[in-house]
């Protein structure tokens, strides 16, 4: 999480047990949050999708795109200059210093993905991170999940005003029209493309996939897997980043320590805490 600025995490009413993680993420943390509720196939407001893509796209994803372009509605519409938006299987063992990310970033940044799964690219950008200290990526279509990203103000205004998001009436509506890729429509996609985006190169954020994804859920078994696989690399990758930050400390080469950008380091490893239903 990062200091000092409200965090929306996106939840259904049903994932209840995503609900309770996000709690107890944030209990501990003491960031400013609020849940969002989660748009379901049910509650889908107006939507423009170019006709040729309308039978290769699944409702829930659309309902999801719609929760996100809500919540940035929301955030805009609120007055706030950044926001964190999270989705529920998200977590993190830091606290991150706003200043120290946005100094880092390119200059005209809009948006930063703080987290992907795709195990290529965490490889990768992990190289160019621990070997070039190159912190920052422009975004790859390949470069999947939306589950963690901040976005200013002026990210804000570009992506409603690039997908015609507007309210009529307490009614909100919004274009897909001109989004797709591969013939789908996507919520990393549709949002990343919509304003200057980059990826961090050393994931900031994880995610219970490997929990939540395998008991919850079910599904496509191989996809469960790579998940669990870049969830597994991502806390590798941040573990080594910890040993390598400190020992630059003892060095006095640098102050960003245990991590890139963390100010703080959560006493309870979140990532591991395990829930029951009841």
């Amino acid at each position: 999480m990062i200091d000092q600025i409200m965090h929306y995490w996106i939840n259904r009413d049903s994932d209840v047990i995503r609900r309770r993680h996000m709690e107890q993420l944030f209990s501990l943390s003491n960031i400013p949050n609020e849940r969002f509720r989660a748009v379901t196939p049910e509650t889908l407001p107006n939507i423009t999708i170019d006709k040729r893509y309308q039978s290769s796209n699944n409702i829930i994803e659309i309902a999801v795109i719609a929760s996100h372009l809500h919540a940035i509605y929301k955030a805009y519409y609120n007055g706030y200059d950044h926001v964190v938006i999270l989705e529920d299987d998200i977590s993190s063992n830091y606290i991150y210093d706003l200043n120290m990310i946005t100094r880092s970033a390119p200059r005209g940044w809009k948006i930063l993905q703080l987290h992907t799964h795709n195990t290529s690219l965490i490889d990768r950008y992990a190289s160019l991170h621990f070997q070039l200290a190159i912190h920052w990526h422009n975004f790859d279509p390949n470069s999947w999940s939306s589950g963690a990203y901040l976005i200013n103000r002026e990210g804000m205004k570009q992506v409603l005003d690039a997908l015609d998001v507007t309210e009529r009436l307490g009614e909100r509506s919004f274009n897909l029209s001109n989004v797709h890729y591969f013939n789908k429509i996507v919520s990393d996609f549709v949002i990343f493309n919509s304003a200057p985006t980059y990826t961090c190169t050393l994931q900031l954020f994880t995610s219970i996939a490997s929990l939540d994804i395998v008991v919850m859920r079910k599904g496509n078994d191989n996809r469960k897997q790579r998940r669990i696989q870049a969830e597994k690399l991502i806390q590798a990758y941040q573990m080594k980043a910890e040993e390598h930050y400190n020992t630059l400390k003892k060095s006095h080469i640098t102050r960003e320590i245990p991590f890139p950008f963390a100010i703080h380091k959560l006493s309870t490893d979140v990532v591991n805490l395990r829930f029951n239903s009841a």
